[in-house]
């Protein structure tokens, strides 16, 4: 029973006791475990008391219950420390091999992104992508940036089906029609979808196809080459439901976009028809000029005219331009038989039917690419003596050209290097956007009517579409001979740099109403070209090297020594009125003084307070007073009047030699940005005296304003180009 079992273990208490005392009371006689857990239940229960020694030996107990429950809970905390230290190496080891495993992924990534981009720019900036999502470096960013700034993706429409030889967008642009080698038609629409394929009865390369009358109609010619000699039909589709509408001999050489009438000046379709004996390639061939209106049966002869190349026709179906015995011939296309050509152009290498012609949307210019990859803009309205431009393309046949809907751009489409955009109003020295293919025979294109895309034919990619609606990076210049300085005109319409190998200045154009694309100003010196800055008033520049400094005239172009202006490595300063430069001398390194001359009296000015502080950026501000930055400190300074006005001290330290660019004042005289010594970009609140640094443009080497005085441009060491709001975010 209960109380017997309490009786019990009453004894064995007081036995326990006396032994625990007799052995001289040891721990390990001490109840533990489940007997000290029968104790402690019992002595909550028994009333009556104990004895001394007995109490003694319960206390005992209790303590070293208590020790080794303390004892026990620090091991066990201790166990788990150590199996969380084990866990944290573990977890680290694997999370570094993981990231190792992904550093050498994006390594290898990068690597073969940067072996694709001569070839695929696509593959490379997608590897290069993958390249970031594993590991995101500055090498892959920068590498990322050379491959958009090198041109635009390619997004490839159909590449599984006969290679295509001709495109064209329809008026709308929400369809284009693709060609084949294989006499076949695919026609896509903007939804994605590709109606089915329209084919000719009998074999023939779709040489030509053109969208009519909005949508509706597809004109295409076939070729087929018989005995070296080529024979044309054109043919007439429905492209809603692709139903032959009629055909006629000869080849499709103009489509009329608009609703076709029976007046021969708006003809549906326009062809040229070769003799009997058809057309052989690189020979003359006389033949007729037809029209063909689609309620017509058979087409009406407009007249004849002699050939080598393929006719080309105006959008508005007046005038007509061939070429032949060497001439650029214009023809009115309602009286070739009864009105004399006239002579626009003369192309004196090698003209066949490949020589590639078009007229630009308003009938101005004609563009003529010939098959030595000469391409020649005239104008139309010249007498054939002096072209408006004249490129150079890649070598390959040229198989297609032609002007985007606003003139802005001409596009050419070399079989064996892809395509060529070149821009009409930008840079005439401009490298031209390069489309490169990855395949060889590309051989077709054509611009959407927005002017956002440019469709291509073969090349690799199929049919495929190209984004040429972003802003491009313009190239200018021989990549072996680098540029050192440079400075814009104030008009904006020209550049001008000095080359860092000969240190030749010359001037670029920088508007395509200029055919001129450069001048060279000063032929190379030796020591020539350390700085070059350019009147606000766009009359002339001063240039400068190791030793002197000149004033050129932009008219004359016959340099004038300037005495008593320092040299600088740095480049000179321009007051507003164009008639004081300033500059800071240097002696082997940088100097404390500045100096300001005055161009037209020979009047020299210098500030030097005497210290050791070095000059490291100085320009005017538009009231013509000389912003300084010397040492940590910026002063503005009237030279002519000898004040020196201390701005804003305990700016961060400046980088040391920067020069006129370590400091540029904005337009408005308020704010100047400056340069410190960990090349972070300061901007400082020339009204307020106060100054804040601007992280998203640094590193930085030399800053710069916007005209408008919103934007900040700074150019880092890395080779980067940083541009942030001044008001904004960076």
């Amino acid at each position: 029973t209960q109380d017997a079992g309490a009786v019990q273990l009453r004894d064995q208490l007081r036995q326990a006791s006396r032994t625990w005392r007799d052995h001289g009371r040891p721990h390990d006689l001490l109840w533990t475990g489940t007997t000290y857990r029968e104790f402690a239940v019992w002595r909550e229960q028994y009333s009556g008391g104990l004895s001394e020694l007995e109490e003694e030996f319960a206390l005992a107990m209790t303590s070293h219950a208590k020790r080794r429950r303390r004892r026990l809970g620090v091991a066990v905390a201790a166990a788990f420390a150590l199996l969380s230290v084990l866990l944290g190496v573990v977890g680290v080891s694997r999370q570094r091999a993981v990231t190792a495993a992904n550093h050498a992924e994006a390594s290898k990534l990068l690597t073969i992104a940067q072996a694709m981009l001569p070839k695929d720019r696509s593959h490379a900036l997608a590897y290069t992508i993958a390249s970031l999502r594993r590991h995101d470096t500055a090498n892959a960013r920068r590498f990322a940036v050379q491959a958009l700034w090198d041109g635009p993706m390619v997004t490839v429409l159909d590449d599984r089906g006969e290679e295509p030889w001709s495109l064209d967008f329809s008026a709308d642009g929400t369809r284009l029609a693709a060609g084949d080698w294989k006499g076949g038609i695919r026609v896509f629409s903007d939804t994605g979808d590709r109606a089915d394929q329209v084919r000719f009865a009998n074999t023939g390369i779709v040489f030509r196809s053109f969208f009519g009358q909005g949508n509706a109609i597809l004109a295409a010619s076939k070729a087929e080459i018989r005995s070296g000699r080529a024979f044309f039909t054109t043919q007439l589709w429905s492209a809603q439901d692709g139903t032959l509408i009629g055909s006629v001999p000869g080849m499709v050489v103009h489509v009329n976009p608009e609703t076709g009438s029976p007046d021969r000046e708006t003809e549906s379709v326009v062809v040229f028809e070769p003799g009997p004996s058809g057309w052989k390639p690189g020979a003359p061939s006389r033949g007729d000029i037809r029209g063909w209106s689609l309620d017509e049966d058979q087409s009406v002869l407009l007249g004849s005219a002699e050939v080598t190349n393929i006719p080309a026709i105006d959008h508005s179906g007046e005038w007509m331009a061939v070429i032949s015995e060497g001439e650029v011939r214009l023809h009115r296309l309602g009286a070739l038989d009864t009105e004399p050509y006239r002579v626009i152009g003369r192309h004196e290498t090698v003209v066949d039917w490949q020589t590639i012609t078009a007229f630009d949307p308003t009938a101005r210019r004609f563009a003529v690419c010939d098959y030595d990859h000469n391409v020649v803009i005239w104008p139309v309205d010249g007498d054939g003596s002096r072209p408006l431009r004249r490129m150079m393309g890649p070598a390959g046949t040229a198989f297609w050209t032609g002007f985007s809907d606003d003139g802005e751009r001409l596009a050419t489409v070399f079989s064996l290097n892809g395509a060529r955009i070149w821009d009409l109003v930008g840079p005439p020295a401009a490298e031209p956007l390069n489309l490169k293919s990855r395949g060889p025979q590309m051989s077709g294109g054509a611009f959407h009517p927005s002017g956002r895309w440019f469709a291509t034919a073969g090349g690799g990619y199929g049919v495929a579409l190209w984004d040429v609606g972003s802003r491009w990076c313009r190239v200018m210049g021989e990549r072996d001979n680098p540029m050192s300085h440079l400075a814009f005109s104030p008009d904006g319409r020209h550049l001008y740099t000095i080359a860092g190998n000969g240190g030749s200045l010359v001037r670029w154009s920088l508007t395509g109403a200029d055919s001129t694309e450069k001048t060279r100003l000063i032929e190379p010196a030796a020591s020539w070209g350390w700085g070059v800055a350019a009147d606000p008033n766009g009359s002339f520049v001063v240039v400068m090297n190791r030793r002197r400094s000149w004033k050129l005239s932009v008219d004359e172009q016959v340099p004038l020594l300037l005495e008593g202006l320092p040299h600088t490595p740095f480049g000179p300063r321009v007051d507003p009125t164009g008639r004081v430069v300033a500059s800071t001398p240097w002696s082997g390194g940088p100097t404390s003084t500045a100096v300001a001359l005055d161009l037209e009296t020979g009047e020299r000015w210098v500030l030097d307070p005497g210290d050791s502080d070095i000059v490291t950026g100085l320009d005017f501000d538009p009231s013509g007073l000389l912003v300084v930055s010397r040492g940590d400190t910026i002063y503005r300074w009237d030279y002519r009047s000898g004040e020196f006005e201390e701005i804003l001290s305990s700016l961060p330290q400046p980088r040391g030699a920067i020069g006129g660019d370590g400091l540029a004042v904005g337009p408005d005289g308020r704010r100047a940005l400056y340069v410190a010594q960990d090349q972070s970009a300061v901007l400082v609140d020339l009204e307020k005296r106060s100054f804040r640094t601007m992280p998203g443009l640094s590193p930085c080497t030399s800053v710069a304003f916007d005209p408008t005085g919103r934007v900040a441009v700074a150019a880092g060491p890395d080779g980067v180009m940083r541009v942030g709001s001044i008001d904004g975010g960076e």
